[in-house]
């Protein structure tokens, strides 16, 4: 197997009263493959803003990323300003150095064009996302909320600068298991695009399942969740309730993926059992403050982000 499992649990005993118990899920990949026929969709900001420095080093980057993925996969490209503009399964050598910058920013229709892309293309990869201002087409937050990443799909955004929307690019990001990057100094773009080129993974179309199904995931969509592609590492948080004086099984993880080496279907179980504690010193005993602590910190992190989505309040 290419992937390994570990389930881990912020208490190890039930007790007199119910509880929301904090689960950590690690995927690791243990072999890795070169990473082949996945769809890189790059979605470029091209309004007046980003005109000069920042266009040409958002081309450098899109052309860094291009020539560290593998042969063997797609790569398409997006434009838009006052209008969106496609590129499908394109030579990016011949398509940058035409690109211009002028216009508005019409953010939604190119985000709407990029994911019909992808869900016509019957692959999983990547959308890349770069910006550096404010939407015209679409202006409020909750629409972009509600927009679905086609299933197998992962953003990765780039806001450029420090005038770009952050609360939509965080819940586009958020809706895909995705990343965003807080690109300020734009000399630094076409590192950190480099640095997202994916060419090794260990598993794709992964799923992961849970029982009980009632699990709250913190930084997932779902349950299930859905991974297009593994890497080196993913991480997922959420909540189980365990019930008074509970004993047995509490959590069954179920993860399925195709296997990156030989192409085989592979499915790997991992479960946490409990029992109740004797007393109040074996319950204690029993918690990991450590795994609560860190779970509290993201989950802090995303009640922030959620409230600036609702425009509660502005980044600093």
């Amino acid at each position: 197997m290419t992937l390994s499992v570990r389930t881990e649990l912020s208490h190890s005993y039930s007790y007199d009263s119910k509880v929301d118990a904090v689960f950590k899920i690690t995927l690791v990949a243990e072999k890795q493959a070169e990473a082949k026929g996945f769809q890189h969709i790059i979605v470029l900001d091209t309004s007046h803003s980003m005109a000069g420095k920042k266009l040409e080093l958002a081309k450098k980057g899109a052309q860094e990323y291009w020539s560290r993925i593998p042969t063997g996969n797609k790569v398409s490209f997006i434009t838009f300003s006052d209008s969106v503009h496609t590129y499908p399964d394109t030579n990016l050598s011949t398509t940058l150095p035409g690109i211009k910058a002028t216009g508005m920013t019409a953010l939604y229709s190119a985000l709407t064009t990029a994911f019909d892309m992808a869900a016509r293309s019957g692959d999983s990869g990547w959308i890349l996302l770069l910006t550096d201002g404010h939407p015209t087409d679409v202006t409020k937050p909750e629409p972009y909320s509600a927009l679905k990443t086609p299933q197998g799909f992962k953003m990765i955004e780039f806001g450029i600068g420090e005038d770009y929307r952050e609360d939509i690019l965080k819940a586009l990001a958020d809706a895909s298991g995705g990343v965003l990057y807080h690109v300020t100094d734009a000399d630094k773009l076409p590192v950190v695009m480099q640095e997202n080129a994916v060419a090794q993974v260990a598993g794709r179309n992964i799923t992961v399942d849970f029982e009980p199904s009632d699990v709250r995931i913190l930084n997932y969509p779902g349950p299930p969740v859905k991974i297009n592609a593994l890497e080196n590492i993913a991480k997922i948080w959420g909540q189980v309730t365990m019930p008074e004086g509970f004993k047995g099984q509490l959590l069954n993880v179920q993860v399925s993926y195709g296997d990156a080496v030989d192409g085989s279907k592979q499915t790997i179980n991992s479960s946490k059992n409990i029992r109740p504690a004797k007393n109040d010193e074996e319950y204690t005993q029993g918690i990991r403050n450590s795994l609560m602590a860190e779970f509290a910190y993201y989950q802090g992190l995303e009640e922030y982000y959620k409230q600036l989505s609702a425009g509660k309040f502005r980044a600093a």
